[in-house]
């Protein structure tokens, strides 16, 4: 019992396997189903089935390619009151029992339709539906079928006369021709519905469900100026079936007037054409849909298309054989079946012929132009060479000398015709002068890699040239040297040159160097100025203003410097007046400015005296500006006043600061004054050699400070 069960595990399990490798590529998801109402082999039902293929096969989007399944109802040629039974049977068996589920059905024409209307539910479940093809559809026929959506089908007679009396505006007859079948009578109520909207324009010649002898000779009463209306006629009265071109053939034969239809499968069997029912629009409208579905879409989201999408279409051939011009139709219009031109067939291949014979063309006179370019440009070269101050030469990879320019005439006192052929070696008293060349020159024939040298030349005694020569080498087609091309330069005055910025060069960098060296001078003097300022001082406000003022006193003379470019003198004139503007600025909230007398020489002198002398001043002036005008002892005018002078005498420099205040105090010593300014200015007139006295002013207020020291 226990191997029983064993054996039947096993098979379950392999029976499994076998379906479960079958049934995955059936249930992939992306499946449609096409249903086609009649057989392959009709045109209207091969174009629908190419249009829909196309759709959802589409190369572009292939992600979104589903698997397609198609079947043929052939409704047309065979159909009874057991077909549908027979055909749900044959789809139970291929698809319903074997678990195959579809993501949409394609229902093309009424037959297909109404299979899935009664059956449809029962055999594949509540897949979406997309028909195409459906005879003057009436929306009540989708009540309470939400799952289904679609393209009505719609022949547009209206449209159709009157695009065939635009193109025969003489025709006095219309002969309309159908059959009894289900569509031909369905058309015929169309018509009589709309034909007494040109009964004023045309009569009406009606050959309805008529033998075909009875059409021809119906048909045969027309002018050529006529027209021919074909509703349908497949079927004739006595049961035989027709096949499209078989009947449309006919008529289009029987008839002298031009023949007009509905469906673009009619085109091609001498009808004329008309606002056209077109499969291929229907079938690709309806996959259109489809892969709308396919995406995601609900179907409530996607409305049936009610305007049947017809085009007009019209028939090259069939129009010529009764006289209508292309350029009469309508703008939009189709045209098929037209001849096809040589050149119109094969443009592509005329025109790569055309672009190949131009481009041929282009590539003959680029070329005869960079001939005659390159000629004009080894002209010119020639001249160049032949006139250029350089020395050119084209040496061997013997020595020897096979081109030289007129300007080696300078350096070898030879004509350049005597020159060459002959080798560097062997020019007679030129060994000295040609020994650079040489040394590089054999070493370019060693290595093929350029060099530059540069060596002098005594061309006569005492006169002496500065040469650079580069040295080329020149290969042939196979890699292989073949030639070392010299240009020598005389660059003289440009050694000249580079050995004057070299020593100007020197100099700066000694410049530089003194003026590192003032730096810390001048730094080492701020130090100092900031020790003696706040040295005992309270009031920090006012002790940083002296600092500022002293430091802006040093400021100004290398501003002086490097505005005047002397970088060692200055002119005191226009540095005293600086300095005097700037103290002055400096103590303006200081009660009401006094006003300041200027009166300078144009004095000079190095640095090392204008750095002390700026300072100085600074202090005077300050003193002047703090302490010579001093509360309710201000000027007994009533006028504050600083007169500062520069004078220049015998060699000695005069600085004189005077106000006109009340005068120093009775007991004042300058030599015992202990204040930081005027213990600064005693130090700094000691630097430069001077002396300093203090005096009021005769018979007048005021004081005046004088300094004096020799313009060194």
């Amino acid at each position: 019992m226990r191997g029983k069960r064993l054996i039947i595990a096993f098979y379950l399990i392999l029976s499994t396997a076998l379906v479960s490798g079958i049934v995955p590529e059936l249930n992939r998801p992306g499946k449609v189903l096409v249903l086609h109402s009649y057989h392959t082999g009709y045109s209207w039902t091969d174009d629908m089935n190419t249009a829909i293929t196309e759709i959802l096969h589409d190369s572009r989007e292939a992600a979104l390619k589903p698997d397609l399944f198609v079947e043929y109802m052939d409704t047309q040629r065979s159909f009874s009151g057991n077909t549908f039974d027979l055909l749900e049977a044959v789809y139970r068996d291929r698809y319903t029992e074997r678990g195959v589920r579809f993501d949409v059905i394609i229902a093309t024409d009424d037959p297909a339709l109404n299979f899935l209307q009664d059956r449809g539910d029962r055999l594949f479940g509540e897949v979406p539906v997309v028909f195409c093809g459906i005879n003057d559809l009436e929306l009540s026929r989708l009540r309470g079928r939400e799952n289904y959506t679609g393209v009505n089908e719609a022949i547009d007679i209206p449209q159709t006369i009157e695009l065939a009396l635009k193109l025969r505006p003489e025709a006095e007859t219309i002969a309309v021709v159908s059959d009894a079948t289900y569509t031909g009578r369905i058309n015929t109520g169309i018509y009589r519905s709309v034909r007494s909207r040109f009964d004023d324009r045309v009569e009406f010649l009606e050959l309805l469900e008529l033998a075909p002898e009875e059409v021809r000779h119906g048909l045969g009463r027309l002018e050529p100026t006529d027209l021919a209306l074909v509703l349908s006629y497949v079927v004739t009265p006595d049961g035989q079936r027709l096949t499209v071109e078989q009947g449309f053939s006919f008529l289009a034969e029987a008839s002298p007037a031009p023949v007009f239809s509905f469906w673009d499968f009619t085109l091609g069997t001498g009808v004329v054409g008309g606002v056209l029912v077109s499969a291929r629009e229907q079938g690709a409208t309806a996959a259109r849909m489809a892969r709308r579905i396919l995406s995601g879409h609900p179907v409530a989201d996607i409305p049936v298309v009610m305007d049947s999408p017809n085009r007009t279409m019209m028939d090259y051939q069939a129009m010529r054989t009764h006289g209508i011009a292309p350029r009469d139709l309508p703008e939009g219009a189709i045209l098929v079946n037209r001849p096809e031109r040589p050149l119109r067939t094969y443009w592509i291949w005329t025109l790569a012929l055309l672009v190949f014979v131009l481009l041929q063309g282009i590539l003959i006179v680029t070329l005869l132009s960079a001939r005659r370019r390159r000629k004009r440009v080894q002209k010119e070269l020639e001249t160049l060479t032949a006139n250029s101050p350089d020395i050119i030469m084209r040496v061997d990879t013997v020595g020897r000398l096979l081109y030289v320019n007129g300007a080696v005439e300078r350096l070898l006192r030879e004509a350049p015709e005597s020159l060459r052929g002959r080798s560097l070696r062997q020019i007679s008293g030129t060994a000295e002068k040609i020994a650079g060349w040489m040394d590089a020159f054999d070493q370019v024939l060693r290595d093929g890699v350029p060099r530059t040298v540069t060596f002098l030349a005594e061309l006569e005694p005492e006169a002496t040239m500065t040469l650079e020569s580069r040295l080329i080498p020149e290969f042939d087609d196979h890699d292989r040297l073949r030639s070392v091309l010299i240009i020598t330069r005389d660059i003289t005055e440009e050694a000249r040159t580079r050995s004057e910025l070299a020593r100007s060069l020197e100099e700066q960098e000694v410049l530089l160097r003194e003026i590192h060296h003032r730096v810390k001078n001048n730094l080492q003097v701020v130090a100092s100025l900031i020790n003696i300022s706040i040295l005992g001082r309270d009031d920090v406000e006012d002790a940083l203003r002296e600092v500022q003022q002293r430091v802006v006193a040093m400021a100004q003379i290398h501003e002086q410097l490097y505005q005047s470019g002397n970088y060692a003198d200055i002119n005191l004139g226009s540095y005293l007046r600086d300095v005097v503007s700037h103290v002055v600025t400096a103590y303006q909230n200081v009660g009401r400015p006094p006003e300041v007398l200027l009166q300078a020489d144009a004095v000079t002198v190095h640095l090392d005296v204008a750095v002390p002398f700026g300072l100085i001043l600074t202090e005077l002036v300050t003193n002047a500006l703090k302490h010579g005008f001093r509360g309710a002892e201000r000027s007994p005018s009533g006028r504050a006043i600083i007169s500062v002078d520069l004078l220049e005498r015998s060699n000695a420099v005069t600085l004189r600061v005077t106000d006109n205040g009340p005068g120093t105090p009775p007991d004042f010593v300058l030599s015992e004054a202990t204040s930081t300014g005027l213990t600064l200015v005693r130090s700094l007139v000691q630097q430069i050699r001077g002396s300093i006295s203090v005096t009021d002013r005769d018979g007048v207020s005021g004081t005046i400070f004088e300094v004096v020291f020799p313009r060194l």
